[in-house]
């Protein structure tokens, strides 16, 4: 786009390098001492991104753009060290977790960190409350597998979730919540839409 005549902040202001999906990560001496520093996968991610974003606004005398990342399978995890500039954008995905109780982990009872694909949900909100240290513009891909029977109980934890993210200071949600499938997903899409612009309402409103 920058070869075509465009500039990035005016023309264009979205430059997503987020991953793909799937988990592989170059693992050379160099990539892997990185790694080594910030103890997470999402080290070499937000470092690049950081890089990519202060090298675009030197170049364009623009800050009005953003990097958009991921956190997501091993990159949900935080880096240690390194912290995201006012150019990255990151998206923190809810894949594995828990759909059965909020997202916070108040309500469920078993702490078992199986990987990052299949953790619980004390570890995702230990990982996004970091993320929400780290950078200030962090957004929740709330994950989708629209043909399994936990999409049913998901309809109970819309409020705390939304209101938990809220008080994370999360600047808004990828709620990935198709129409097919088994369930009653056109309902918990009324309840969300409700409460996305009433989300003062009591629980007795809500139920």
């Amino acid at each position: 786009r920058i070869a075509g005549g465009e500039i990035p902040g005016v023309q264009f202001r979205e430059i997503d390098i987020a991953m793909g999906d799937n988990n592989s990560f170059c693992r050379c001496r160099n990539c892997s001492n990185v790694l080594r520093y910030d103890k997470s996968n999402s080290g070499a991610m937000i470092q690049f991104a950081n890089k990519l974003g202060a090298q675009l606004a030197k170049d364009y005398n623009c800050t009005n753009f953003a990097i958009k990342v991921f956190g997501y399978f091993s990159t949900k995890k935080p880096p240690e060290v390194t912290k995201a500039n006012q150019y990255v954008y990151l998206t923190y995905c809810s894949n594995g977790n828990c759909s059965n109780h909020p997202f916070d982990g108040s309500k469920c009872s078993i702490h078992d960190d199986n990987g990052f694909s299949n953790n619980d949900n004390h570890q995702d909100a230990e990982w996004l409350t970091k993320w929400t240290e780290i950078c200030d513009n962090v957004y929740v891909w709330l994950y989708a597998l629209d043909s399994v029977m936990h999409q049913y109980t998901v309809l109970e934890n819309i409020k705390a979730d939304w209101l938990y993210f809220k008080s994370l200071g999360i600047k808004g949600l990828f709620w990935q919540a198709p129409y097919h499938g088994l369930g009653i997903k056109r309902t918990e899409h009324q309840i969300g839409y409700e409460f996305n612009w009433a989300n003062d309402m009591t629980d007795a409103e809500f139920e």
